[in-house]
């Protein structure tokens, strides 16, 4: 079971994945273009990685959080 965060919305990041027309595998891959084309730090981005954030199984650090809003331009 997820531990809890308030706040913590998982389902957030599918909804914004699948709002982009991205596969979980696509995603991983974009994920680390973007991130690289910002000059940050890539995260192991795969598709375990991402299904595991938007099931709310792993809580994404502060990387994989600054990622996900270059990714999805928020």
């Amino acid at each position: 079971m997820a531990k809890s965060r308030r706040g913590r919305r998982p389902d957030k990041l599918r909804q914004q994945r699948e709002a982009h027309s991205l596969t979980l595998e696509g995603a991983g891959e974009q994920l680390c273009e973007v991130v690289r084309a910002a000059g940050l730090t890539v995260p192991a981005a795969n598709f375990q990685t991402l299904w595991q954030h938007e099931q709310g199984e792993v809580y994404p650090g502060p990387y994989y959080r600054r990622a996900y809003c270059l990714l999805y331009r928020r």
